[in-house]
């Protein structure tokens, strides 16, 4: 299943945010609440401001390729960067609430292949 993040990262996404802290204490504070506010434009910029040089690009990578954001497009468009890297990229990038992990038969942290919403 794309998207799940275990609990550790969702966690960590939870820190990262502070617009997802906003939730704390309402009446509905659930995934589907969270969603909404961590894809609003302005949190989606401030989270991608934050990003290092890496994951910027990699963002991108993944926004050209939508929705075929696989991990051998991906390393298409990144030459000679190791595949490991692709793959704890992405992950990354799942910590911040800005694309999803496609796990597949590899290993279950996936390939690096990557979904991006279209909100991103």
């Amino acid at each position: 299943m794309a998207g799940a993040l275990e609990r550790r990262d969702l966690e960590t996404l939870l820190r990262r945010r502070p617009e997802a802290r906003s939730l704390v204490g309402t009446k509905r504070c659930d995934l589907r609440a969270l969603a909404e506010v961590i894809s609003r434009p302005e949190a989606v910029t401030a989270a991608a401001e934050s990003l290092d040089g890496f994951l910027l690009n990699l963002l991108h990578a993944a926004l050209l390729l939508n929705p075929d954001a696989s991990a051998p497009s991906l390393s298409a468009l990144a030459p000679g960067v190791d595949p490991e890297q692709l793959a704890a990229g992405t992950q990354e990038l799942s910590r911040w609430g800005l694309a999803f992990v496609i796990p597949n038969l590899v290993g279950p942290q996936g390939n690096g292949s990557a979904a991006v919403p279209r909100a991103t």
